[in-house]
């Protein structure tokens, strides 16, 4: 596997949590293209703001429970990398 697609599939399984934590497949999550800010804190990123413009999909955008259109939904923090691996001797 290339780079190239090993980056676009991490892409794609990043793109499908976010979609999970929204409530909706990744089919949708792909046609509303959002923008996605960080949420930092002290200690660090602690969620995810995913913005919708006002060229979303109104259909789309009504399956997330607190989002509309022009705004942003705020989701907890997803650890795209998984949990560490435990350390072998």
């Amino acid at each position: 596997m290339s780079n190239r697609q090993l980056e676009e599939r991490m892409e794609r399984e990043h793109d499908a949590q976010i979609a999970d934590a929204l409530g909706i497949s990744a089919e949708d999550y792909e046609l509303l293209e959002p923008r996605i800010e960080p949420v930092d804190s002290d200690g660090g990123t602690v969620g995810l703001d995913v913005y919708f413009d006002e060229g979303s999909d109104p259909e789309i955008i009504a399956k997330i429970p607190g989002a509309e259109i022009g705004g942003f939904k705020r989701i907890g923090y997803i650890d795209f990398d998984g949990p560490d691996e435990p350390d072998h001797i």
